[in-house]
């Protein structure tokens, strides 16, 4: 453990560095543009940065067992990446109205990008930091019950993210829908599915890759997802989204109604 959390912290510094580098990098043309179409896109390739200086400098995978959990990290974020990506330059990013002509506030934006890349990648790079101590004797043993369940468990949440997300822009992109709220398809059985849907795939990711480990690195290969639950659950996920929605729908008598029998977070099922 102690090799790990040394290695961690080296990891963490480096990574740090390099994901506001590419953000800082971009914030420039973006200002000077004075436009945000391009911000999701530039998250995208700071993930892949991260992912790939991760692979190939720190943590280099070792058998098809190291490898899951970057694949896993990948298709999410090539998913992800491409629909975000595609809707800012189709449409843009309202919040970025009022701020994309003030510098600091502009500028924090793009920063809090690069903070929220490594959130998002730590369950992968907790994963692939105890797969690096635990050494190859983990990557040879045989695939177990609790693997399958956390590949099924990621390929379920991946799946509720995606059809989430595009039943949201199906409904934005109807003009009449301009000032409603969706509340159709996944959105009739939580408030936020698409954000359900990332926790059960980084928890999918953890929960498979942690079962070749030891009881020591099993515990600390769950810092990542825990760290990624935070950030959704209590900083810049839900707190930010609700505050919005009630700031925009709060007196409506519908929405009021919406909000009392919809779950937050976990989606009911009749």
């Amino acid at each position: 453990l102690s090799h790990l959390s040394s290695a961690m912290g080296n990891a963490v510094i480096k990574l740090t560095g390099l994901s506001m580098g590419i953000q800082w990098a971009c914030f420039p043309v973006a200002y000077y543009l004075g436009t945000e179409k391009f911000y999701d896109i530039a998250g995208a390739v700071t993930h892949l940065a991260l992912l790939g200086f991760a692979t190939k400098r720190l943590f280099p995978p070792v058998g098809l067992r190291g490898w899951a959990p970057v694949c896993m990290a990948g298709l999410w974020t090539l998913r992800l990446g491409c629909f975000l990506g595609y809707r800012g330059l189709r449409s843009g990013d309202r919040r970025f109205n009022r701020i994309k002509t003030q510098p600091g506030a502009f500028l924090a934006a793009w920063t809090m990008q690069g903070a929220w890349a490594l959130g998002n990648l730590a369950p992968t790079l907790t994963a692939l930091a105890c797969m690096s101590a635990a050494g190859a004797a983990a990557a040879r043993r045989p695939v177990c019950l609790r693997e399958q369940l956390g590949w099924a468990l990621f390929c379920f949440g991946l799946t509720i993210e995606a059809v989430a997300d595009w039943q949201k822009l199906a409904f934005r992109s109807d003009p009449d829908n301009a000032r409603r709220f969706i509340s159709s398809g996944l959105w009739a059985r939580s408030r936020h599915p698409n954000y359900f849907g990332e926790l059960c795939l980084w928890a999918g990711l953890a929960a498979s890759a942690s079962a070749s480990f030891s009881r020591p690195l099993h515990w600390a290969s769950l810092a990542g997802p825990v760290l990624n639950s935070c950030l959704v659950l209590f900083v810049s996920g839900l707190p930010l989204l609700e505050a919005a929605a009630r700031k925009r729908w709060g007196s409506d008598p519908a929405y009021q109604e919406y909000e009392s029998r919809t779950p937050l977070l976990v989606p009911r099922l009749f």
